[in-house]
């Protein structure tokens, strides 16, 4: 498994450990219903302040996820996963 490693910056944060399943439940509540991430272990790592833009880790794998809510929400007809790549994108090693 490779590693990415995340520079935490401003205006990202951390998510504190008491808030991660709240974070966890409004994410698999939002997303699509045929997203594969509905069904997948993971943990939000970081959160932009005062939006719904996160970076998420799959547990299994070991894959970061970059989530915009925003763009979800411009794109209120998403049904396939060619419009869900708009606003869920896999993380890509440097």
């Amino acid at each position: 498994m490779h590693k990415i490693e995340i520079e935490i910056e401003e205006p990202w944060t951390m998510i504190p450990l008491s808030e991660v399943d709240y974070f966890i439940n409004f994410i698999k509540s939002n997303l699509p219903q045929k997203e594969e991430l509905i069904n997948c272990d993971f943990f939000p790592e970081v959160k932009i302040n005062g939006k719904n833009i996160y970076i998420v880790q799959d547990k299994d794998t070991g894959e970061y996820y970059h989530i915009d809510f925003h763009k979800k929400s411009a794109n209120q007809d998403v049904t396939s996963l060619g419009d869900i790549a708009g606003f869920i994108k896999k993380m890509k090693e440097k």
